[in-house]
């Protein structure tokens, strides 16, 4: 059973096929010669029909892709599709018997919602406010088992030498069509609400809301279902930066690099403090960054008090992450001073796209109309960051409570669209160093 047969026949090539041992519903309306070659069963025949199309038979050849291709557009279709389905629902109906409906009969729907919530609740009520370092939480569709299974066997598995408690949590919408038929599971996160790439910004508040019902967390990781992330590398660097100690003023320091020993590696006239973070966070020399009052930037290997700075009058930082790669994990005991942040991959200056071809996913055009912005706040890219746990009570705290008439825009990115929730907010915008980025991945897994 050629089950990728209709998306060949859209091709415009000549299908060549031996006998249809199995059939789907559209087979019947298939001809031989005019929709596709038929062959033998040992394709005995096939380089005979091969030669033979590429010769004297062209014409007939493409007469026959541009019909296949003609045939497929118009008859497997949508509507097409659904056209069927009812026609073989009314035939059933004809000879199934007819269901016997009594006084305790519910909707199916009814059924699994109340099984999901059942579920829900039974885990509540035996995880109820249990403590973690860390949840990792990945928002996937029902149809991403292969990827989910991938993240399972591969980098999932490393957290297990960590000094953090750590688990994970795949986030699937109640209302995803293939629900259904998802295999179950206890890193399985079912949530109530709208499925779509639109509704990602709500299906994580939601679940960041039953996570900390549950559980009594300090962190949260987000990665995309077919990210790979370098947990053995990222989760030390975690209670530093809640401590403040990844990205640290430098007191009493107002400039760097008046000697030739202490020369600036990168110098811009007026980016500003989160440019010069993460143009610091990209070279695996530097150390240092000063940012003068109106936003010069120079970054260093070495900044030791000098009497002739190159930029005075600004401020100093130490850039610590790169020096906390590899290192060990703070206890608990040394981070009672908490710093809400946000470390990842930070993107800055990104234009709000309306009219991509190549991605239209990433069209943004209820964004644009309504802030009438054309390029997005600095946001985390999606793939992999980190963030305090305080950051994700905020956006869960969005409809339930006193908040309950507030709601979600259903704006087309997610990652961007926490970027301009967060702007005015009051945290560490931390970027990955790296040597920590670089081993980020994006993966794809093949369907069994």
């Amino acid at each position: 059973m050629a089950l990728a047969l209709k998306y060949r026949l859209l091709c415009g090539s000549v299908v060549m096929t031996s006998p249809l041992m199995y059939h789907e519903w559209y087979y019947s309306q298939l001809k031989d010669g005019e929709h596709y070659v038929a062959l033998d069963l040992s394709w005995s025949s096939a380089a005979d029909a091969l030669a033979q199309l590429r010769s004297e038979r062209v014409k007939l050849a493409e007469g026959i892709g541009a019909r296949a291709r003609e045939w497929a557009r118009t008859h497997l279709t949508d509507d097409a599709f659904d056209c069927y389905w009812l026609h073989l629902i009314r035939m059933a109906s004809q000879h199934f018997p007819p269901p016997q409906l009594t006084p305790s009969s519910r909707p199916v729907e009814a059924l699994l919602a109340a099984s999901a919530a059942g579920a829900s609740a039974a885990a509540t009520a035996q995880e109820r406010r249990s403590s973690l370092d860390v949840i990792i939480v990945i928002p996937a569709r029902a149809g991403d088992e292969a990827l989910m299974d991938h993240a399972r066997n591969t980098w999932l598995g490393e957290v297990q030498d960590s000094k953090l408690s750590t688990r994970h949590f795949f986030v699937i919408s109640l209302r995803d069509p293939d629900v259904d038929g998802l295999r179950r599971a206890e890193d399985l996160l079912v949530v109530d609400c709208e499925h779509g790439y639109r509704q990602l910004m709500q299906k994580m508040a939601v679940a960041y809301r039953i996570l900390l019902d549950r559980f009594v967390v300090r962190f949260f990781i987000r990665a995309d279902v077919d990210s790979v992330l370098p947990l053995q590398y990222l989760l030390p660097l975690l209670p530093h930066a809640s401590a403040g100690q990844s990205l640290v003023r430098v007191p009493d320091v107002s400039g760097c690099g008046g000697s030739p020993g202490h020369a600036a590696r990168w110098k811009m006239p007026a980016v500003g403090r989160l440019q010069c973070q993460i143009e610091c966070a990209m070279d695996r020399g530097c150390h240092f960054f000063q940012v003068s009052e109106s936003g010069d930037c120079a970054t260093f290997s070495h900044c030791d008090p000098l009497p002739s700075p190159i930029v005075t009058g600004g401020e100093v930082y130490h850039y610590r992450l790169r020096t906390l790669v590899g290192a060990e994990a703070l206890d608990e005991a040394n981070t009672r001073q908490r710093h809400p942040f946000i470390l990842g991959t930070i993107l800055r200056g990104n234009e709000v796209l309306v009219n991509d071809s190549y991605n239209p996913q990433w069209n943004n055009i209820r964004y644009s109309h309504d802030l009438g912005l054309s390029v997005y706040p600095p946001y985390p890219e999606a793939s992999g960051y980190a963030m305090s746990a305080d950051l994700a009570a905020f956006l869960a705290g969005v409809g339930v409570g006193e908040l309950s008439t507030l709601s979600w825009k259903a704006w087309a990115i997610e990652d961007s669209a926490l970027g301009t929730i967060l702007a005015g907010l009051r945290f560490d915008l931390l970027q990955m160093p790296t040597e920590v980025r670089e081993r980020v991945r994006v993966i794809r897994v093949e369907k069994e």
